[in-house]
């Protein structure tokens, strides 16, 4: 989310910017307490205190139970539809405890929801609901209606309803048992959503930017202006003549319609990004934005990152590499070298054209290393000056990694390519190891690569001879492996289908998969930082984890008895060694991360302990058992079976 000062439409000014565990479908503020409702997907309803635009502070999150689409306020009830849930009716008196008090499944996914006294119009993908809220614990349906309906908004006893394709169609819901259609007006393309205000219904129009409809007479609705926005017009708001679009791919746009057949954009802020890359040093995290360049983020408190700086070149960004003070990127295919040695105020100082059309970059001393049609090698010892010295347009490339003498890549259907860049002027393919499916991530640790290989999974690959790589094992990721990142024992791999998968590659030839964390929608990419991993998601931005421990040292202050434990009845029993006097906590988390109980806290003296949980109403399934000492934590993998 990001918070933006619009007093002067000419020139918008970022506040600030919110990072939500979802993807962010629809927005409520309530000025009065400067409270902002987050309908967050996935992430369920968030709630924001706005108090300070500068610096937003979360209040709470609630977990619906499906995707939460949009929001409606009605005093301290907030109407959630929920996706294939339905809708949820939670309570937000108290904005740091929301809490559920009513629910009802519908038939089909809900997308949007409007309130009127004690009805609530829901829009789904097989028309829209009316449902008798007066008791927000036990709301029913009245009636239904068979119609394309992407977005609801009701005034006195008229209903209005985006119909997508069909454009706006009007209702007369005054018995709300039998509505009936009164009147009706096509759009040039999607009806998105409606919102009315005064006798006009605005109404985003996908491909073809606002339009807005004069509804005076529900009869005969007509056309009374539009604007042709960049992209994909998704959300509108209003406030007197401005009208305020959401454009996916073109940030917000500012339009004056006093003058309906002559809209004019006032001003624009371009807060689009698909991010397609990260590299972290230091407190910083690099995103490859693609067309919106590569943004700066201050990581250094990783539960509030922040955006500092960041640099817009001509072209589409898909590759970033950082070293010292210099970030590589990949834009339309060639090289551009960004000083980044202020943050806030990164300065292109070079650029390249490349012959491999590149889109996936590793920087190792004087050597930049780009693939994509084959492989390029940059001498930039100058970054203001470099040049491409070598190049192998042997294979299709889809990511790199570099351990020198050898350059390690994952080459598409052709599996893990290996080449010798000794001499960078002419680099030679050493070695090829067929894999499954298609290589798109790649990672290297001593005599191991680890290759992400789409539904081919984790594949764990022997280079200790790179004239003869050879598989030594390999692990089911379920979904579409795309990029992996290694750190001690632990494999984490992103699938494309919106997981993170974590593997103890602890035995090369025989991998396991210990846990999975669900992202927002679609990864593209995975750095680390110590126990921090760093995963760009397609459309909702850098996600920042807690990974598991990198290893068990039989040197650390704790050491569990077992690393796997397979509980069957009503209780399971953690055995755990200390090796001094220390404070504990043993927490059990689910398998997609989320602390689900706190089982002791305290502090304990040396020698051998054992703690209970008491399991019999927690559903079966994987869990983990994080026992955390004042320097090191240990994690047992516990499956309950019942």
């Amino acid at each position: 989310i990001y918070v933006l000062d619009v007093s002067q439409p000419s020139s918008i000014r970022l506040l600030s910017t919110i990072h939500t565990r979802g993807v962010v479908r629809e927005l409520l503020y309530k000025p009065g307490s400067q409270i902002l409702y987050v309908a967050d997907e996935k992430g369920g309803v968030e709630i924001w205190s706005l108090a300070n635009p500068s610096t937003p502070k979360k209040l709470s999150a609630f977990y619906t139970p499906g995707k939460a689409r949009a929001v409606h306020l009605v005093g301290e009830m907030l109407y959630v539809a929920d996706g294939d849930s339905g809708l949820c009716i939670i309570d937000v008196n108290v904005s740091s405890s929301p809490v559920m008090v009513g629910h009802i499944t519908l038939s089909d996914f809900a997308k949007d929801v409007y309130v009127q006294d004690t009805l609530a119009f829901v829009a789904t993908n097989s028309g829209f609901f009316i449902l008798n809220v007066s008791n927000p614990s036990e709301p029913y349906i009245i009636s239904s209606y068979t119609t394309l309906a992407n977005g609801v908004w009701c005034r006195d006893s008229l209903l209005y309803v985006a119909k997508a394709w069909e454009g706006l169609g009007v209702f007369d819901v005054s018995d709300p048992f039998h509505p009936l259609p009164v009147g009706s007006c096509g759009t040039f393309d999607e009806a998105m959503e409606v919102k009315v205000i005064d006798t006009f219904a605005y109404i985003p129009d996908y491909t073809m930017g606002i339009t807005i409809i004069n509804v005076a007479n529900p009869a005969s609705p007509f056309v009374a202006g539009s604007y042709d926005t960049p992209s994909y017009a998704l959300k509108v708001a209003v406030m007197d003549t401005l009208v305020y679009v959401a454009s996916c791919g073109a940030g917000i746009r500012i339009i004056n319609f006093s003058n309906m057949a002559s809209p004019v954009e006032l001003g624009f802020y371009d807060a689009t990004g698909y991010p397609q890359d990260v590299y972290v040093l230091g407190n910083y995290a690099y995103l490859a934005e693609r067309g919106a360049g590569v943004w700066i983020v201050d990581v250094s408190n990783p539960e509030l990152p922040f955006l500092v700086g960041y640099y817009d070149p001509p072209g589409y960004v898909y590759g970033v590499h950082v070293k010292e003070n210099h970030a590589y990127l990949t834009e339309d295919g060639d090289l551009r070298i960004v000083d980044v040695s202020d943050p806030a105020n990164p300065v292109g100082v070079g650029y390249c054209y490349l012959s491999s059309s590149a889109s996936k970059i590793f920087v190792v001393d004087t050597f930049a290393y780009a693939v994509r049609w084959g492989l390029s090698i940059v001498n930039v010892s100058d970054p203001a000056n470099p040049k491409e010295i070598g190049y192998d347009f042997s294979y299709y490339v889809n990511n790199i990694y570099v351990a020198l003498p050898y350059a390690y890549l994952a080459a598409a259907y052709d599996g893990l390519v290996i080449m010798d860049v000794s001499k960078p002027d002419s680099p030679v393919v050493a070695g090829v190891c067929s894999l499954p499916d298609e290589a798109y991530g790649v990672w290297v640790v001593d005599t191991l690569a680890y290759v992400a290989d789409w539904y081919g999974g984790l594949r764990i690959v022997n280079v200790s001879d790179p004239q003869s790589p050879f598989e030594a094992g390999w692990c089911s990721t379920q979904e579409a492996a795309y990029d992996v990142y290694v750190s001690g024992s632990l494999a984490y791999v992103v699938d494309w289908n919106g997981w993170i998968n974590v593997i103890d590659a602890s035995n090369p030839s025989s991998p396991v998969q210990i846990g999975r964390y669900e992202l927002p929608t679609y990864g593209t990419s995975v750095f680390g930082i110590d126990t921090l991993i760093f995963v760009t998601d397609y459309y909702s931005g850098l996600q920042i984890y807690r990974g598991l421990p990198t290893g068990f040292s039989t040197n650390s202050e704790i050491k569990a008895k077992r690393s796997c434990i397979f509980g069957i009845g009503e209780k399971v029993n953690i055995i755990f060694d200390v090796r001094r006097r220390t404070k504990v906590e043993v927490k059990v988390f689910d398998i997609q991360g989320r602390e689900k109980e706190m089982l002791f806290c305290g502090t304990v003296e040396k020698g051998k302990h054992k703690i209970g949980w008491e399991c019999e109403s927690v559903p079966p399934g994987v869990y983990f058992i994080r026992i955390a000492g004042e320097e090191t934590q240990e994690n047992i993998r516990v499956l309950l079976l019942k």
